[in-house]
């Protein structure tokens, strides 16, 4: 088990639950922690398939999984901190120059791809 300290609480409240930054002690990395309430989740095969992605599509486009346990009758998910936040808070506050548009659209379109073959889909 990964042992985390730093226990800090971000503005983030998804859908799914909570977002948490903590340090992973082994690796002295910040990390993200996605705590959700697995009675109140309406699709939890949704959150099995995204740990199954992360896990599974190793890429640069892509949110890194460290690890999950189940706490009480939550779900941690550990992953690795996007200092920027979610990419969906910074398309829906910036206005984007079309360049910029383009290169997220590329860069999305990457990770796309690399999910499609790691699962092989066409």
């Amino acid at each position: 088990m990964i042992k985390l300290r730093l226990w800090i609480r971000l503005n983030l409240y998804r859908a799914s639950g909570s977002v948490y930054t903590a340090i992973d002690t082994r690796t002295n990395i910040n990390v993200a922690i996605k705590k959700m309430e697995l009675a109140t989740q309406p699709r939890k095969e949704l959150i099995i398939n995204e740990i199954l992605v992360m896990r599974e599509s190793a890429h640069p486009n892509i949110v890194n999984y460290v690890d999950s346990y189940i706490v009480g009758s939550a779900l941690w998910v550990v992953m690795e901190l996007m200092q920027s936040g979610p990419l969906t808070d910074i398309i829906e506050k910036a206005k984007l120059q079309e360049t910029t548009i383009a290169f997220i659209t590329r860069e999305v379109q990457l990770a796309r791809n690399r999910i499609t073959l790691a699962n092989n889909v066409i």
